[in-house]
């Protein structure tokens, strides 16, 4: 059974965060705040702190980290009526994402169908169909609205009947409106609360989809739809259908990503196969070579497949051998020589570095701390929210202190989760100069704790990184967080990092898992790899 301290705990932040920034404090607390916390007095809506992570060729999905009082009490109003909604999902014949709760995962709920179940889902389908719709929603999450969510559960003609919330429908939507400072567009990206949220949207849209289209043969995975038809024609009233059903809640196809393919379809990208086939041998002369054609390979794949995630899948694969010490540092210059390029490898390289520091290998600080400097340069000037933040925890778990020019390059990132990295540095003792706080005091205090940068407010007065800018204790005074506070609450915990990865262990599985190489999950949108290929939050997800 779903419950709510799973749902504010593993279902909270976003899987792409920071380590320092988890929810560990609150799910062991929670129970002691709960007396407290429904019967206060706070603000009907907050506003979500932003987290931008990159995508490909220049694309960002901006993540949303909810007030913990509304994302709270939307994580309540939906465990009240889970069985109620669980019940629903049941309606739909199509949906492989349906969300279930599994034992020992990193999340609350997970889909229902794994990454290399849907690539077999997929073959089983179309073993009598000639053609493939493929079919995606546009901005999915984005274009949400949310009086959609008592349309999908209780139909369009009883929800504006009856729009008080008695309907449970109209309690979800007031409740994820209250997360967002009340707006009715959009739900926030990150939390397993909006991944339930899609899911319904998405069972109705199946639902409608099945009664338009007799036998209609095929799965959706949130936002994504493989249909299979015998005829062009079947197939054209298909991408009618499902047309017309999505104008009925508002939303629309992603025209660039939607397309009729006949049949057979090609379940694995050639790059994929090529990397994914390379193996490397344990000699440090052969080895040393390997790692130059495997990443010769990558490269030029990467080039050739812009819309691909080559470079984490490549470093990835390479994080499973066990690299001699003689060719370390040859391994070291690839991996930054990456993250120049691709910077969704800061985790996995930050892993890497960290398991073979362990084992005593030696890290060329100076090499690394230019390469992230160059970095930070770059991604400061355009508020990469996801690369200054992970390049500051490099900073803090690899002890390089950050001079002087850096040191006044971040004073004016307006970023909350960077600022906290950077409060946090700075307390370590990591730079040669003190930060200028000007920009991140500005929300010390009532009005900031229900702002875009909530967490900042909160956590820069539980640490004592600053006080109030009016010199009394706005989180004492408020009558929520006062609660958070008084159980020692907090959202950020310094000491907490990565894991290593386990190839020096003596029962670790150094062969790459093949489910790396199919599906991944980015709370918005799930895609084979083909010509939309996506990996990151999959890869994030490993177990290493």
């Amino acid at each position: 059974m779903l419950t709510l301290s799973n749902l504010m705990s593993k279902g909270y932040f976003p899987q792409e965060i920071i380590p320092p920034i988890n929810t560990v404090d609150l799910s062991t607390k929670l129970s002691s705040c709960l007396a407290q916390i429904n019967n206060i007095k706070s603000p009907k809506t907050s506003k979500c702190t932003s987290y931008s992570v990159p995508r490909l060729k220049n694309f960002r999905r901006i993540l949303g980290i909810p007030n913990p009082l509304h994302q709270f009490i939307l994580a309540k109003t939906i465990i009240e009526k889970w069985s109620d909604i669980t019940s629903f999902f049941l309606k739909s014949d199509l949906s492989t994402s349906i969300p279930i709760i599994a034992e020992n995962t990193e999340r609350a709920i997970v889909p229902l169908k794994g990454f290399s179940e849907i690539i077999f889902e997929r073959a089983l389908k179309s073993n009598s169909a000639r053609y493939l719709l493929r079919a995606d929603i546009s901005r999915f999450y984005h274009s949400i609205y949310t009086h959609s969510i008592p349309w999908a559960i209780h139909s369009k003609n009883i929800a504006k009947l009856n729009r008080d919330k008695k309907l449970f429908g109209n309690a979800i939507d007031k409740a994820v409106m209250n997360t967002r400072d009340g707006q009715t567009m959009g739900i926030p990206i990150g939390p397993d609360t909006s991944r339930i949220i899609s899911e319904i949207i998405g069972v109705a849209i199946d639902i409608e989809l099945q009664r338009t289209v007799p036998n209609l043969i095929g799965i959706r995975h949130v936002d994504d739809y493989w249909l299979y038809f015998k005829s062009l024609a079947e197939l054209e009233k298909g991408y009618s259908a499902i047309q017309k059903v999505l104008q009925e809640y508002e939303l629309e196809l992603n025209h660039q990503k939607t397309q009729t393919i006949e049949l057979p379809e090609e379940f694995e990208a050639k790059w994929v196969t090529e990397l994914k086939s390379f193996r490397f041998r344990n000699q440090v002369a052969s080895q040393k070579n390997d790692l130059i054609s495997f990443f010769s390979i990558a490269f030029h794949n990467a080039k050739l497949f812009p819309n691909d995630y080559v470079i984490q899948y490549a470093i990835t694969k390479a994080s499973q051998c066990i690299i001699a010490p003689d060719n370390w540092n040859i391994f070291e210059a690839l991996i930054l020589r990456s993250l120049i390029t691709e910077p969704k490898i800061l985790p996995i390289s930050l892993k890497i570095f960290l398991t073979y520091k362990n084992q005593n290998y030696p890290l060329n600080a100076s090499n690394i701390l230019t390469t992230i400097s160059q970095m930070l340069d770059y991604h400061v000037k355009l508020g990469h929210s996801y690369e200054i933040s992970w390049i500051l925890w490099f900073c803090k778990t690899l002890n390089l202190q950050l001079n002087e020019h850096l040191v006044e390059l971040i004073s004016h990132v307006n970023d909350s989760i960077a600022a906290l990295v950077a409060l946090d540095i700075e307390s370590s003792g990591l730079t040669t100069t003190k930060f200028k706080k000007n920009v991140w005091q500005q929300y010390a205090n009532a009005n900031g704790l229900y702002s875009e940068h909530w967490i900042l407010a909160y956590e820069a007065n539980m640490k004592g990184w600053f006080s109030s800018t009016k010199g009394h204790d706005y989180v004492e005074n408020d009558s929520f967080f006062n609660i958070l506070k008084q159980n020692d609450v907090s959202f950020y915990e310094t000491t907490n990092q990565l894991h290593l990865v386990e190839i020096f262990t003596s029962n670790a599985d150094i062969s790459l898992p093949f489910n790396l190489i199919t599906l991944y999950d980015d709370q918005e949108t799930n895609q084979t790899i083909d010509k939309n290929t996506d990996l990151d939050t999959h890869i994030d997800s490993l177990p290493f």
